[in-house]
């Protein structure tokens, strides 16, 4: 029967066979854990996928991710492209409407 950590548990097996240099994909002279440090940063910076994905995909129980945030560097190119994405949102295609509607969820978490 297979249960939830089942996936991971073939994650896992995979990635300690190629930081152990063995079956395919091998990776000589890495360790498990760079191993893992590796999955988690190239899985949020590389493949973009969110902070909750990754805990999940690492069988992290912590919901703030703090311990998620431990496996992945800092790539600021991330959040340039938020920023980008809201300013080209407001420059060309935003209505008064949305604009007041953004403004007003802003002043909300700041007060929160």
């Amino acid at each position: 029967m297979r249960t939830l950590h089942h996936p991971h548990g073939l994650g896992r097996q995979e990635l300690q066979a190629m930081a152990s240099g063995e079956g395919p994909g091998k990776i000589d002279d890495m360790e498990f854990y760079d191993a893992r440090h590796a999955f988690g940063d190239w899985a949020r910076n590389k493949c973009r996928f969110s902070k909750d994905d990754v805990a999940l995909a690492m069988n992290h129980k912590d919901n703030t991710n703090k311990v998620t945030d431990i496996y992945i560097s800092k790539d600021w190119s991330i959040v340039d492209e938020v920023q980008n994405g809201i300013l080209n949102l407001l420059k060309k295609k935003a209505t008064p409407k949305q604009i007041h509607k953004l403004k007003a969820t802003a002043a909300t978490k700041q007060v929160a």
